[in-house]
Formats: C-alpha cells, sequence, structure tokens
C-alpha cells in the first residue's frame, strides 16, 4: 500500500504536463521529477492526496533508451529545464502528444490540420534573455534561478542554454562582489538591496544589456568598472523593485546607469529575420535566438495571402509585423502600448519598411474598421486573447486569423471561442522553441 516516506521500486509509464515522469501504483499517478517514460527507478513519496501523489527520485535502477546526460551540473535542481536529461526526439514526441492531448479538453481536432514539430536547430547556447535572482552563501554572490516550486536560489557556474558571452557575466559579478560586497535582499524581512539580474543579448551583433534589479539605489561606481570591461557590454541599467511580495523582475522604474555610446540610446541592435531591430529593456523577444526565423517562416508558410491587408494586433516592437511585410501588399500593426509602437516604428525606419503603426486597443480599432478582407495575426502574451478582441474579432469577421501562442491551455480556450464564431482550422504546427522544458510554443491558421 503507498505510504507517505515509502521507498518503492517501479517504472515510470507516462509523463505529466510539466515533464515529470509518471509511476503508478494502487491506481494513483505518481509524480517524479526528472524521470522519463521507459525509466526504472527507486522513489521515495513525499506526498498524498486524494488522487495523486508526488515523489522524488532517488535512483535510476534502468535507463530509458531516451535518457541522456544533461549537460548542465544543476539541471536536476534548477527550475529552469526540466528535460536535460531526455533526448531531442523523446522531448518532441511528448509535447506533441501533450499538445494534442491538452487542446482535447476544449476543441475537437481534425488530424489531417496537425502537422509535425519543428525541431530546433540547436538544443543549448540559444536564450537571448535570462533573469536570474542574487543571494549569499559563506561570503560568496549566488546566482541562479529558483528551484522548482520554490524561492531557493540555485547556484550556477555555467548554463548552457545561455551563450558564452553571457555566461561570462556570472564571473565578473562575482569577482565584484568579492571586493565591493552588496547586501542580498531579504524578502522575508524586507532588508538589503540586491535582487534580479537580467541579461539580454543579440545573437547577430553579440551585444549585451544588462539590468540589476535592487530594492533602493546604491553606489554603483565599482560595479560600471567591473562590468564595462566586458567588450560585449553596451548597455547597463538599474532597476528599482522594492516590494517584498511582488515577483516583478524588472520593477516599474529603470535608469540607464552607463552606456558604451549613445549609437542606440540605452538600447542594442539586433537582426532578426534580415531585419535590423533595435531592443530595449522591456522589449518582447521570442526567448530562442535561433528559431524566431523558423518560428516566422513556419507562419509565413502556412498563410495564403491572395489580396487585402495584414494587420499584426498585438505587434509589439514590429519584428513579426516586417516579417508579414514580405508577403504582403498592405501591412498594419496595433498596439495599445505606446514605448512598443515607439520602437516599432524606428524598427520599420532602420528597414525601410512601409508600414503604419497604429497605438490602439484590438478590439477598438477592429470595431472602427473593415477587416472582412484582412488576414488577422496576433500573438498575445501567454494569458492569451483578451475576450473582448476575441469577440471582436468574431464580430468583424476577418478572412483568415494566424495565431502564435505560447500556453496551450489558453490557446484551446481561446480557439474555442473562435471555432464557435464561425472558424474553422486550417493549421496546427508546433515549433521547439523551449528546448529542455514542457512549454510548446504553437501555430495556428483558421478560415
Amino acid at each position: 500500500m503507498l505510504k507517505k516516506n515509502g521507498v518503492y521500486q517501479l517504472l515510470i509509464s507516462e509523463q505529466g504536463k510539466t515533464g515529470d515522469g509518471i509511476a503508478i501504483m494502487d491506481d494513483r499517478r505518481i509524480y517524479v521529477p526528472n524521470c522519463i517514460p521507459g525509466d526504472r527507478v527507486e522513489l521515495k513519496v513525499l506526498k498524498l492526496d486524494k488522487r495523486r501523489a508526488y515523489g522524488k527520485l532517488l535512483r535510476v535502477i534502468d535507463s530509458s533508451d531516451d535518457r541522456v546526460t544533461p549537460r548542465c551540473n544543476v539541471a536536476e535542481q534548477c527550475g529552469g529545464c526540466q528535460l536535460q536529461h531526455q533526448s531531442q526526439d523523446a522531448q518532441i514526441k511528448f509535447k506533441q502528444q501533450l499538445m494534442l492531448s491538452r487542446l482535447g479538453r476544449f476543441i475537437e481536432l481534425d488530424d489531417q490540420v496537425v502537422f509535425p514539430m519543428v525541431a530546433a536547430k540547436n538544443q543549448y547556447e540559444f536564450r537571448n534573455k535570462m533573469q536570474f535572482a542574487f543571494d549569499e552563501r559563506d561570503g560568496q554572490l549566488q546566482i541562479g534561478l529558483y528551484a522548482s516550486r520554490s524561492h531557493r536560489v540555485v547556484d550556477t557556474d555555467y548554463c548552457p542554454i545561455m551563450t558564452p558571452e553571457m555566461n561570462q557575466l556570472f564571473t565578473i559579478l562575482r569577482d565584484w562582489y568579492q571586493a565591493s560586497p552588496v547586501p542580498i535582499f531579504d524578502e522575508v524581512n524586507n532588508v538589503g538591496i540586491l535582487r534580479y539580474l537580467t541579461i539580454r543579448y543579440a545573437q547577430n551583433t553579440n551585444q549585451l544589456m544588462v539590468i540589476i534589479t535592487a530594492a533602493q539605489s546604491f553606489d554603483m561606481e565599482s560595479l560600471i568598472d567591473s562590468l564595462s570591461q566586458c567588450s560585449e557590454l553596451q548597455v547597463l541599467y538599474l532597476a528599482i523593485q522594492s516590494n517584498p511580495n511582488s515577483d516583478s523582475v524588472i520593477g516599474d522604474s529603470f535608469d540607464c546607469i552607463w552606456q558604451r555610446n549613445n549609437t542606440y540610446d540605452g538600447q542594442i541592435m539586433d537582426t532578426i529575420f534580415g531585419f535590423r531591430c533595435l531592443v530595449s529593456p522591456r522589449t518582447f523577444l521570442q526567448g530562442n535566438a535561433t528559431m524566431v526565423a523558423p518560428l516566422y517562416q513556419t507562419l509565413l508558410d502556412h498563410l495564403d495571402i491572395q489580396s487585402g491587408p495584414v494587420l499584426d494586433l498585438y505587434c509589439g516592437a514590429g519584428i513579426l509585423t516586417m516579417a508579414l511585410s514580405k508577403i504582403a501588399k498592405t501591412t498594419l500593426g496595433v498596439d495599445d502600448n505606446s514605448s512598443a509602437i515607439t520602437d516599432a516604428r524606428k524598427n520599420a525606419s532602420l528597414n525601410d519598411c512601409d508600414i503604419e503603426f497604429v497605438c490602439d486597443k484590438a478590439e477598438h480599432f477592429l470595431a472602427n474598421h473593415d477587416c472582412s478582407q484582412a488576414t488577422v495575426i496576433m500573438d498575445p502574451p501567454r494569458q492569451g486573447c483578451h475576450p473582448a478582441v476575441l469577440s471582436a474579432i468574431i464580430a468583424a469577421k476577418p478572412a483568415t486569423v494566424g495565431l502564435i501562442s505560447c500556453h496551450v491551455d489558453t490557446l484551446g480556450r481561446d480557439l474555442r471561442i473562435l471555432l464557435a464564431g464561425g472558424y474553422q482550422i486550417q493549421v496546427l504546427q508546433a515549433v521547439e522553441m523551449f528546448c529542455h522544458s514542457a512549454h510548446l510554443e504553437m501555430v495556428v491558421v483558421l478560415r
């Protein structure tokens, strides 16, 4: 009989939605991190509830054929990667099945519209943005992601999903801290200063941006002296975030405290899908720098634009909008964030793209323009499309709707509404943007 703190030897037969392995005993699923189907493991049960249990891997007795050795030495502790121990082919198979099973909770899918997942070119050194927490232990600066379901910092010497240019900042910051220690923020007692590190990297220009988030201002002269020795660093920001109950990494206010030159005015420059793009601290970019072009090309390949304008409703800095302009006679971007629209106009000007950008709410724009012949594209945030936007689309009846989504459950919810409003799915295809995790990026085309 299954008991809390009991130790058992069991076969992992499936995977849960976060990538945990699942063993079954006494008709209960036991979720165990760092396991994959085919593993025979020894596990300890940590928690029981009425329908399921949660365990800890003690050792792998027999390995699955799909098990590989993680490249990261803290992969099993760090909350960033859940699947480094699983081969790429097995990860893709798991995530394709996960997409279909999760969407099946919301809609009925015709197999004929489902395409195979587009595999990532590189499973390592692909990130263009990472955010870490600071901690201190025995007088040494700790830098890392939180362990899963905790605020315990897992100290990281080298993160293999980042490039060497990004990783070198760990050494620079640790050396600086040894010479000029600054108190680490204690979110329990609300004291201290240093909180988070954000690194942004432009892979095609090797330019770095660093944002240090602190609870209050402090003398950063020694930090600037240390970081400015990194030749790739172009700009350094200080963000103030003093609320111990907030998980906002950048916070509400930030200042550019150093830049190598004034060419980009506190921004870095990258080349994405053939376009030169200015990147600001809050600019949204797809996190996998090596797969942005395949993602956008996947969408473009599935769109059949005969005539009519293309309307990018969540256009942000306009990078996808510029990509769409390659196949459309008329392209227009809409976003209700004025700073994003400013960036989008700059980017279009940099690339001589004839694109109109409008600062407006998507639902308001749709209600006040004839979009019946338009192709509407949406790449909404993780929480999906606002219900008002979906209602406005159904009322406006654009000929084609293209969706890029990074969350399968919110995509399922949005698709259920669009299907009920008369649309039909023509294409569903995932793209492997989030290597070593259970996250999904999906392209959908509806008519």
